[in-house]
């Protein structure tokens, strides 16, 4: 077969014609594009035969293309072990770095080429020499999940307390990078051989995780075990607050939250946003977690974050069926009021999942005012005491009962008469949380007075004092 030039020998490999070219004075270093030499291409290819006779014709071991990499990086970046292994054995410098300062260590660690490690190693590649990125051949071999090359690198004398621009642990790295619950065996080896080293298990990277955060984020349960048989603080709490069991939750990792929950992870954590593992285990509709939750460890279920939202709210939100059921069935408040004042029907987009958090009775519903969040309850008091007032000024003394608790009606019109079907207007307010309770300035006719309301779990007037005239 003829062929154009030099190049085209290469691409089909024809380690023949390529030695006649050669012979008849085709120049083995000429430049190609992306400033590549033959020497580049046949390593590329992995065309060992190409690559050994253009050296024994001159080709130039340290010659670098358009991205500085020599012709032993390109072998070791694209896995091509033949052509690799002869330029090793031919001198090739192992120090040399590519545009990003990888070495070809680094290369052979990413691609998991464990059988040239060993003989670059004997060879004098340095271990732990780090990228642009920080990033040592171990941690490109952990990253990839290549176990037998990172085992190769520590046991040779790999540095496993190096730590990325990330502040990330070969252990931070291991757990993020390893296998979920089907898939972490190889995670577990490279685990045990690193604590075996004495690494921090409760290391913390950047963001504040430590490898138990992850490994529960992959719902990697033998790898939260033995972190957790290793020490590790199953409430370490990241820069979201987030413990592992807030990991765990949202993917319904009921593995690792059973393990979590036996070694004393707190079910009534919180994080920044006064979340708890039930609030995410609902708006994920994780419903082995929320199960785990409620009946092993007694997370409360009517637990609200700081728009007082409860986990009822987030799985009508999520329209998760199967954990609406399990909290009713577990007592939660259908009829709990967020600080928007929304209850969960009024959240839940389906008519299914609203039908679900009907009342069984088909009675008309009242709000709940009881909750620990008084966010919710500052938000809601006020738009009570206007529903009050206003219906006062319409004089409609049925509707006015109908806001009072049954102790009250009896006498509340007695109390309020001097405001029934008058135009009254309210000035300022303050509220007292704690006992539900709301100090209004009223301007009358005949001056400026003060009233005030207390209100029931059910957000009914339960006491009204009389008006004091200024």
């Amino acid at each position: 077969m003829q062929y154009v030039d030099i190049w085209d020998a290469l691409r089909h490999k024809d380690h023949a014609a390529l030695k006649t070219m050669v012979a008849k004075g085709s120049d083995v270093n000429t430049v190609g594009a992306g400033d590549q030499t033959p020497l580049h291409m046949a390593c590329e290819l992995d065309a060992v035969e190409c690559a050994r006779t253009l050296l024994a014709h001159g080709a130039d071991l340290k010659a670098e293309d358009g991205q500085l990499r020599t012709p032993l990086l390109i072998a070791c970046e694209c896995g091509a072990v033949q052509c690799a292994r002869l330029l090793i054995e031919a001198g090739a410098s192992l120090a040399c770095t590519d545009k990003n300062e990888m070495t070809p260590l680094h290369w052979l660690a990413a691609n998991g080429t464990h059988t040239l490690i060993a003989v670059a190693i004997d060879r004098g590649a340095a271990m732990d020499a780090e990228n642009d990125s920080m990033q040592t051949p171990l941690w490109l071999a952990v990253t990839k999940r290549k176990l037998e090359s990172a085992l190769l690198l520590i046991d040779r004398g790999a540095s496993v307390t190096h730590v990325d621009d990330e502040r990330r642990s070969m252990l931070h790295l291991a757990t993020q990078f390893g296998g979920g619950r089907d898939d972490c065996s190889d995670t577990l080896a490279l685990l045990e051989r690193m604590l075996r080293e004495g690494l921090d298990v409760n290391a913390r990277d950047r963001e504040k995780r430590t490898p138990l955060h992850w490994a529960c984020g992959k719902n990697a349960a033998v790898c939260v075990s033995a972190l957790i048989a290793a020490g590790a603080d199953v409430n370490a709490r990241d820069w979201a607050e987030h413990t592992p069991l807030h990991w765990a939750c949202p993917i319904d990792a009921a593995e690792s939250v059973l393990a979590l929950l036996k070694a004393g992870a707190r079910a009534d954590a919180t994080d920044r946003d006064k979340r708890t593992p039930l609030h995410w285990a609902a708006d994920k509709g994780a419903e082995r977690c929320l199960k785990l939750l409620i009946d092993e460890a007694h997370a409360e279920v009517d637990a609200v974050d700081w728009g007082g939202f409860s986990p009822l709210h987030n799985a009508a939100r999520r329209g998760a069926t199967e954990c609406i059921t399990l909290l009713l069935e577990r007592g939660a408040d259908r009829h709990r009021v967020s600080a928007s004042g929304s209850e969960p029907a009024d959240l839940a987009s389906e008519p299914e999942v609203k039908k679900l958090l009907a009342d069984a009775s088909g009675m008309k519903r009242r709000r709940s005012l009881s909750s620990s969040n008084s966010v919710m309850l500052e938000g809601t008091l006020p738009a009570l005491v206007d529903k009050f007032f206003e219906v006062c000024s319409s004089g409609d003394t049925m509707a006015l009962e109908a806001l009072c608790s049954s102790d009250l009606q009896p006498s509340v019109l007695s109390r309020v008469a001097a405001i029934v079907g008058q135009k009254v207007k309210v000035g300022r307010a303050h509220t007292c949380v704690r006992t539900c309770t709301v100090f209004v300035e009223v301007q009358r006719s005949d001056g400026l007075g003060l009233l005030t309301l207390s209100f029931n779990d059910e957000g009914l007037v339960n006491s009204v004092d009389i008006f004091v005239k200024a």
